[in-house]
């Protein structure tokens, strides 16, 4: 990833140029009558440096990411400018010649706020630092689902999940898993061109082998905290046989305090299926425990439970005030699921598509029960 050197940008323009000081050493109004509305950083100053006469500068990457208060009457610039930033965690160093710089500072706020605002706004996926980047500023295609969209959408597969992502073309008629995906560009089938990972790690090195797709090797359910899915750009660096895109699963840590989750889901096609999710602290540690158990019959009802079993997953978590973390994740996975093959069809003697005789297309499946089929 390139690194770009921090600038100082200069917000006061050509409205400024009319209040430069002859010398260095002019000394400054005492009292000035401020107007300056609550806006962004950018703006904010641009409007102080008008009304009081001096030099300001912003580093940039905050000056359009900060919203100030608002200050009217009379007052010294130096109290004006100390209500504008005032709850901003920015400050202000004066310098030889009169300049005035702004910088950040960290904001002392409660952990919890602080990493609700990491979620919303943190990508941690396709790069190759461990600085953080909010999604905006990223300059390749990413598509993050959360699990309350998950949730209202009622998904339990990754083909499913992946299937309103742009960029990529998901078939699924075979069911729950082994589908196929197709990025943009790149003809190949499977997960080829996709690579799939959890928190960071790759489900399988090849994720398109012959008698596994990666997607048979994970389960979605209500341990997950989002996904992140990267469509080009730098997935064939950061991860093996990723020509086409990134697909990083994120589980939920445990929070500050006890919560849990718990869902039920009923379907037409004998699905019953139950998740459950919990986490809360212990100490200054943070423990994360769920799963689901999920019995089916199938989208091709095959005269048996063609889908059964779960998963369970636990992780334990800690921040340390340095900065660093530790997570530890453990998962198991006995599921058994269902793979519908093609249908043959024939043409009747008007030229349509038709089942053959004493089969159905549209029902019929070549799965079924030993128990059901007849001896020669």
């Amino acid at each position: 990833m390139r690194h770009v050197p921090l600038c100082l940008s200069l917000l006061c323009c050509s409205a400024i140029s009319t209040y430069l000081l002859s010398n260095a050493d002019a000394a400054t109004p005492s009292e000035v009558h401020f107007s300056i509305p609550a806006q962004p950083l950018s703006s904010a100053i641009t409007l102080f440096a008008r009304q009081s006469g001096l030099h300001v500068a912003v580093a940039g990457t905050i000056a359009g990411k900060v919203r100030t208060a608002p200050v009217t009457g009379v007052m010294s610039p130096n109290s004006a400018l100390k209500k504008i930033l005032a709850g901003t965690g920015v400050i202000a160093t004066e310098h030889a010649g009169g300049l005035i710089v702004l910088t950040s500072q960290p904001v002392s706020v409660p952990h919890q706020t602080t990493q609700a605002i990491q979620e919303e706004n943190l990508i941690v996926t396709g790069r190759a630092s461990s600085k953080h980047q909010k999604k905006i500023d990223a300059s390749y295609a990413i598509t993050t689902i959360s699990q309350k969209e998950l949730r209202m959408r009622s998904i339990s597969s990754v083909s499913e999940a992946l299937k309103n992502t742009p960029g990529f073309w998901v078939e699924a008629s075979g069911g729950e898993v082994g589908a196929n995906i197709r990025a943009r560009g790149i003809p190949v089938d499977g997960y080829g061109s996709v690579q799939l990972e959890e928190d960071g790690l790759p489900l399988q090195s090849d994720p398109a082998l012959g008698y596994l797709n990666a997607d048979d090797s994970f389960r979605i359910d209500e341990t997950l905290r989002n996904i992140q899915v990267v469509r080009g750009g730098p997935s064939s660096i950061v991860a093996q046989n990723a020509p086409g895109g990134l697909v990083n699963f994120i589980s939920k840590r445990g929070t500050e305090k006890l919560s849990g989750v718990g869902k039920q889901t009923f379907g037409d096609d004998g699905l019953y299926r139950t998740d459950a999710w919990l986490g809360g602290p212990a100490g200054p540690w943070r423990w994360s425990l769920g799963g689901f158990y999920r019995v089916e019959n199938g989208v091709r009802d095959p005269g048996f439970r063609a889908n059964s079993g779960g998963q369970i997953r636990a992780n334990v978590s800690r921040s340390f005030s340095h900065g660093g973390s530790f997570f530890v994740d453990y998962k198991h996975l006995d599921d058994r699921t269902a793979f519908f093959t093609d249908i043959p069809v024939t043409y009747d003697k008007s030229g349509n598509i038709t089942s053959l005789p004493g089969f159905n297309a549209n029902t019929g499946t070549y799965s079924v029960s030993s128990r059901r089929l007849t001896p020669c």
